[in-house]
C-alpha cells in the first residue's frame, strides 16, 4: 500500500515501511488521503480534475444509439415488436431526454443504456418472427 508523506509542502509516495519510518523520524508528515485516482498533488493539497462532460448527443453515440438507430428502434416499435429489452431501452431515451429537456449543458453524470443496441434489435426482431412451432 502506499502511504503520502508531505514536509513543506512537497507529497512524497512511499511503500516500504523502513523508508515510511525514517522520513517520519526526520519529520515528514502523512498527507491526507488521495480522494481518487486521477488526483494531483499541486500547492499543498490534492486536486480532482473535474468529470469530463458530453452532449447528449456524444453519450448516447457512446452507448451505441447514436445515429440511425434510434429510427431503428421506433421501426421495430411500429411493426409491432413485443421485447422487454425494447421497452427498456424506450424508458432510458425517455430518461435522457428529460435530464436533456432539463438542463441542456453537457454533463457527466448520464445514466449507461441497459441494454446494447444489437442486443435489442434481436430480441425485438425475435419478437416478430413466427414461432413455426405455433
Amino acid at each position: 500500500m502506499t502511504t503520502y508523506l508531505i514536509l513543506d509542502g512537497q507529497l512524497r509516495a512511499e511503500t516500504d515501511e523502513a523508508a515510511i519510518a525514517n522520513l517520519r523520524r526526520k519529520g515528514w508528515q502523512d498527507a491526507p488521503a488521495r480522494p481518487s485516482q486521477d488526483a494531483q498533488w499541486q500547492d499543498g493539497a490534492w486536486i480532482v480534475p473535474p468529470a469530463p462532460t458530453f452532449t447528449v448527443e456524444q453519450h448516447l453515440e457512446s452507448v451505441g444509439l447514436g445515429g440511425n438507430r434510434q429510427p431503428t428502434l421506433l421501426y421495430l416499435r411500429q411493426a409491432g415488436a413485443q421485447s422487454p429489452k425494447l421497452n427498456a431501452i424506450e424508458a432510458y431515451l425517455n430518461q435522457i431526454l428529460a435530464m436533456f429537456a432539463a438542463n441542456p449543458a453537457p454533463r457527466s453524470d448520464w445514466p449507461n443504456a441497459p441494454h446494447t443496441f444489437e442486443e435489442t434489435v434481436g430480441e425485438a426482431v425475435a419478437s416478430l418472427t413466427p414461432n413455426p412451432e405455433s
